[in-house]
């Protein structure tokens, strides 16, 4: 090679005319003038033995050497690799320090002459799990391609360790409190519990979702003129990464023998939070909060129309003891954060237990940020508010009861089944874990190499139509295109529930749903299976189905003629394999995306702040009630009932706002939202009758 090391290329491919390196290159003749003079004299470089300098192998320098081999000088140099600074200009300024020691180090300043030189970091730091930058570079880039720009929190954000310095604890003054918000969302990173779980919380993609990663009236001026200025940001390339999805729920966790922890663990988090506003929604207290969340899926509507009769009479004590009156099993009470209930009777198995295991979560979710409020809650599954009985001027308001179903002739407020947190009884595991599962199901058996015909399995016992459906299954003597079976819980639960996987029964190409004694919780698990959903048609109605369109998400069945309509749905299908297909799975995917713990929990969010909004009373702690806790529901708990406690668990609060709550319908939109499904229903009903009258004719259907 040349001696300059720059003209003859030994290693790769050579560009006669290279390209210009980029402008902070021009810094390396800055960092060396100190010695541009004269050459680095021996005893200089010795001098820095004495500040604890290294000499010798060197790791990136033998990375370089890989990267151009053969073409480095012979040299000697001294590294410093703690951070700061050491050679200060002004200790060789005069004839007495012709030249300072050369060393080198990661950074320096405008007092230094240190000679910075890349930090390790480039090629991984292994203690705190960040990859070397070129892999991470590449997982960053791909989050910025997540969500549009303008999309992201418009706040500035900061993640770390404040006691490295004290303008770092400075720093944690601008945090957002009760008085002021300086535009900011900080948080310390505890690094110790970091390594301890796995660096779950600290990876370097996932934390790109604020457009400004900028004291006080500085940052707050910064972000105020970033969000005017919203073009000119991006340009200019203060632009970070987009916002990603929404931080998923960690909840796995094992109740230790003393049963402690999981209070300590709380009171850790409430101590790290951020301050709230007195609603509930403007002050984030549960990590990065976005000015602008997405919207609610559309079936957040129906809290409207649920609270509507409450609307302009408000909720007084009295009609909430009316509630009570009115069978409820459980008061539950939330104030200042704690929630307490009072119960009144017993529910079937643990509903009640795993409803307010659920409210719980809910307060980890989102911690602090629940109001002040009471409710009555009936576990019972039919409900039993008629509207009927509250018209007229004797009856102003009907009594606010909430349970997991209601139908359009009652007013009972829906909310979400115990069963998202587990059934312990017939060991279905906690939502988030039975979608993880019922995913991998879906992938076992390609759609088109399903059996194709319609599959049932349940209790036929507990109401008239589905016994009514099992006259519908394959005989000698007719053919409807179902396959339907009994499932027999006794000898399930004696023999491990090794027949009732849910995963396991992703293997047709349609699944029927059908009403128990009221709505069933099987709905959303048959829904998940990437098969078509025949969907039986229903008199009651959970939280989300209301969201769901007919040929849209399922394909509606008569509930007077099962048999044939069944039939004719599969022999639909089976003719229309790529539309059967994309039902079930566009069915499939709103139950993956739109009702997954998440918005389950910011529907509770939403239903429990509206309602609150509606009370005429404060709330207060009656005789008789109990503070309940992770703790007192969780370390009793044995068995399944324990297992799923500790598998739906909420560990960490949300690092996102609740997604935004929709308007109400105008009754233009109500009424046009109602005409479209049973538009479509009826002209399913159609095909259907056009289907058997061409068998009749003779006809190829």
């Amino acid at each position: 090679m040349s001696e300059d090391g720059t003209n003859n290329n030994k290693a790769r491919s050579s560009h006669s005319r290279p390209s210009t390196c980029p402008s902070y290159f021009r810094w390396i003749h800055e960092d060396l003038r100190p010695w541009r003079d004269r050459y680095n004299e021996r005893d200089a470089r010795e001098s820095e033995e004495q500040q604890g300098a290294f000499q010798g192998y060197n790791p990136r320098r033998e990375g370089l050497l890989r990267w151009y081999p053969g073409r480095l000088p012979d040299l000697e140099l001294m590294f410093d690799a703690n951070d700061r600074p050491t050679v200060r200009s002004n200790d060789y300024k005069g004839q007495q320090h012709p030249a300072p020691p050369p060393i080198f180090r990661y950074c320096s300043d405008d007092a230094s002459l240190d000679i910075v030189f890349p930090d390790w970091s480039f090629w991984g730091w292994a203690e705190v799990n960040i990859k070397p930058w070129a892999k991470s570079m590449v997982a960053i880039q791909e989050g910025n391609k997540m969500t549009p720009w303008k999309d992201r929190v418009a706040y500035a954000y900061w993640r770390g360790n404040p006691n490295v310095a004290p303008t770092r604890r400075d720093l944690l003054t601008c945090n957002v409190s009760a008085q002021q918000d300086w535009n900011t969302r900080l948080y310390i990173n505890d690094w110790v519990r970091e390594s301890r779980e796995g660096f779950k919380n600290s990876n370097l993609e996932n934390q790109c979702t604020h457009r400004d990663n900028s004291k006080c009236t500085s940052l707050k001026h910064a972000v105020h003129w970033g969000n005017t200025h919203l073009d000119q940001t991006t340009f200019t390339g203060l632009k970070q990464v987009t916002t990603i999805k929404k931080q998923l729920i960690t909840t796995h966790h094992k109740f230790p023998d003393q049963c402690d922890v999981v209070r300590n663990q709380t009171q850790q988090q409430e101590r790290q939070q951020l301050p709230m506003s007195e609603d509930g929604t403007e002050n984030d207290k549960t990590g990065s909060s976005h000015s602008r969340p997405s919207t609610c899926p559309s079936y957040f509507r129906w809290i409207h129309e649920d609270l509507r009769p409450w609307r302009e009479t408000g909720i007084t004590r009295g009609m909430l003891e009316k509630a009570r009156n009115n069978k409820a099993h459980f008061r539950v009470i939330i104030l200042d954060g704690k929630v307490y209930v009072k119960k009144y009777r017993k529910s079937i198995d643990t509903r009640d237990v795993f409803t307010l295991w659920g409210i719980l979560q809910l307060l980890r979710w989102y911690p602090g940020r629940l109001p002040d409020l009471e409710l009555m809650f009936d576990a019972n599954d039919r409900p039993t508010v008629r509207s009927n009985d509250y018209r007229g001027q004797q009856h102003p308001a009907p009594p606010p009861i909430f349970r997991y179903c209601s139908d359009d002739a009652s007013l009972d407020i829906v909310f979400p089944d115990w069963s998202f947190w587990g059934w312990a009884e017939v060991n279905i595991k906690p939502w988030a874990k039975s979608m993880v599962a019922i995913q991998e199901g879906n992938k076992m058996t390609p759609w088109k190499d399903r059996v194709a015909y319609a599959y049932w399995r349940g209790n036929p016992n507990v109401a008239p139509t589905r016994r009514d459906l099992l006259t519908c299954n394959v005989s000698d003597q007719q053919d409807w295109n179902t396959r339907l079976y009994i499932n027999d819980w006794v000898r399930e639960s004696r023999e491990g529930f090794k027949n009732s996987n849910l995963e396991n029964q992703c293997t047709h190409r349609y699944k029927i749903y059908i009403e128990g004694w009221a709505w069933s919780v099987s709905e959303k698990y048959i829904m998940a299976c990437d098969s078509m959903t025949l969907y039986v048609r229903p008199k009651y109605y959970d939280f989300f189905i209301r969201g769901m369109m007919p040929l849209q998400h399922y394909w509606p069945i008569r509930d007077n003629s099962k048999c044939t309509s069944l039939k004719h749905a599969v022999h639909w299908g089976n003719t229309h394999l790529d539309q059967a297909r994309k039902i079930g799975e566009e069915g499939s995917r709103y139950i993956r995306e739109e009702v997954n713990m998440e918005h389950v929990y910011d529907y509770m969010f939403h239903l429990m702040n509206e309602y609150a909004k509606l009370q005429k009373f404060k709330p207060e702690i009656p005789w008789g009630a109990t503070e309940i806790t992770p703790d007192s529901m969780g370390c009793p708990a044995t068995g399944r009932w324990r297992d799923f406690m500790e598998e739906s668990m909420v560990m960490s609060p949300s690092e996102a706002s609740p997604c935004e709550m929709p308007l109400p319908y105008s009754p233009a939109e109500f009424r046009e939202v109602l005409e479209r499904k049973a538009n479509v229903t009826r002209q399913v009903g159609l095909w259907e009758d056009q289907y058997f009258s061409n068998l009749r004719n003779g006809n190829k259907p």
